[in-house]
């Protein structure tokens, strides 16, 4: 399993987490995510690295539209009990 495939495999992780209401821990991600973005400047194969950092973009995007809907769910919750 390659580090890309690790970084998403937490990113999913992560991303379930947060569909389940739970709090989720992003510290230590971003330098991980750096390290990985020049791993790939760096690469012999840059189309296979391209391909990887598209993948982990992708889960990066589903992991923040979750925390997305997550932070819209606990405002509209707010606001109800606000309202009472």
């Amino acid at each position: 399993m390659t580090d890309t495939d690790r970084l998403s495999r937490t990113l999913e992780q992560l991303r379930a987490a947060a569909a389940s209401g739970a709090l989720v821990d992003l510290s230590g991600l971003m330098p991980e995510i750096e390290r990985l973005c020049a791993a790939a400047r760096e690469a012999d194969d840059r189309r296979r690295a391209a391909s990887e950092l598209h993948g982990l973009a992708r889960a990066l995007d589903a992991l923040h539209a979750e925390l997305a809907r997550a932070e819209e769910a606990t405002r509209r919750s707010a606001m109800e009990a606000y309202a009472r």
